[in-house]
C-alpha cells in the first residue's frame, strides 16, 4: 500500500491566493531553528491527522485516500467544526476525457519541478527527499 500527504506551502508565501481552497490557513514557515525533518514513508499516523485537522478553517474539509482505521480522527474533525471523509475515485473513460479536454482549453495545468528520465529514479527520489519541491517530480518513461 501506497499513502502520501500533501500540504498547501507555496514557494512564495504571497502566491497562496492562487491556490483555490477556501479552507486552507496562509502558509506559514517552519520557525528558523527547525529544519525539513526524514521520515519513513508509510501510512499516516494519528498524529499526523490530527496535526492535519490544525491546518483547516472551521468549516473545511480534510480528505484522505486511505480507507479509515482508528487513526483516522472522525471525532476530533467534528469537535474542530471540520469534516474527515476518506475518497477513492477509480478511473472512468468519461472522466479521463473531460480531464483532457480541461488540459488541451488551458484551464488545467499541472505544475512539474523537474522530469527525470527513468534511469534517473534515484536522483529523483533524492529531490522528492528536500521536501523544496514546487510542483510535482516526473519520470519520463520512453519505450
Amino acid at each position: 500500500m501506497a499513502a502520501f500527504s500533501a500540504s498547501l506551502a507555496p514557494a512564495d508565501p504571497k502566491a497562496s491566493h492562487r491556490c483555490r481552497t477556501s479552507s486552507a490557513r496562509p502558509y506559514r514557515p517552519p520557525p528558523p531553528d527547525r529544519g525539513p525533518r526524514r521520515r519513513d514513508v508509510g501510512p499516516p499516523r494519528r498524529r499526523d491527522w490530527v496535526r492535519s485537522l490544525r491546518t483547516l478553517r472551521p468549516g473545511g474539509t480534510l480528505i484522505s485516500i486511505l480507507p479509515p482505521d482508528d487513526t483516522f480522527p472522525a471525532k476530533e474533525a467534528e469537535a474542530a467544526g471540520v469534516r474527515a471523509v476518506f475518497m477513492l475515485v477509480e478511473p472512468d473513460h468519461a472522466g479521463l476525457r473531460e480531464i483532457t479536454s480541461l488540459v488541451e482549453d488551458g484551464r488545467l495545468r499541472v505544475i512539474a519541478d523537474e522530469v527525470f528520465p527513468l534511469e534517473e529514479v534515484a536522483r529523483a527520489h533524492t529531490r522528492g527527499e528536500t521536501g523544496r519541491t514546487t510542483g510535482k517530480i516526473v519520470l519520463s518513461v520512453t519505450a
